[in-house]
């Protein structure tokens, strides 16, 4: 029987691409080590800024990286993608038109749970960088769904916040 294969666009940041893996890990009920979920993952640091593309102005567009990424991980035999990143979700659909595997859309996939789990819910609430409600990354797929997103009132705070633990780690 042919493995489905997840290729992971990661390093955005590395330990979001860790937790992602970890999270596989605990989530696949396995008596073996071949009953896990075969990964291929590209941990690449080097994706330029989406916040210095997004929010400053000034960085370099991470499109294109992130389009080399994708099609080496289906050259390898990836049969889906994935992105645990959801500023770089803003670049999904550069992604997923140059390759012929699908991308697990977080932000879809986030807001289905959330309708499936809470389907009275009419606002839910967003940590997220600044740059993915700047840029609006969650608003179709929040529309669609009849939800608004709440998001934190002070978006300098959120990022700094985020900047902060990309450079001590999380509090213990």
């Amino acid at each position: 029987m042919k493995r489905n294969v997840v290729g992971v666009l990661g390093g955005m940041g590395p330990e979001a691409t860790i937790l992602l893996q970890q999270r596989l890990l605990a989530t696949v009920t396995a008596s073996d080590d071949a009953d896990h979920i075969p990964l291929l993952i590209d941990m690449n640091p080097q994706v330029p800024s989406r916040i210095a593309h997004l929010i400053e102005g000034t960085g370099t567009d991470p499109a294109p990286t992130l389009v080399r990424m994708a099609q080496r991980l289906e050259a390898a035999g990836a049969t889906a993608l994935a992105m645990p990143c959801n500023t770089a979700h803003h670049y999904a659909p550069q992604i997923a038109v140059a390759v012929s595997v699908p991308l697990l859309n977080m932000v879809d996939l986030s807001v289905a749970y959330a309708t499936e789990n809470f389907p009275d819910a009419t606002k839910i609430g967003m940590l997220a960088s600044p740059a993915v409600q700047r840029v609006g990354v969650f608003d179709p797929a929040l529309e669609l769904a009849g939800l608004t997103g709440l998001w934190p009132e002070d978006p300098d705070r959120m990022l700094n916040a985020i900047r902060s633990i990309k450079v001590h780690g999380p509090t213990p």
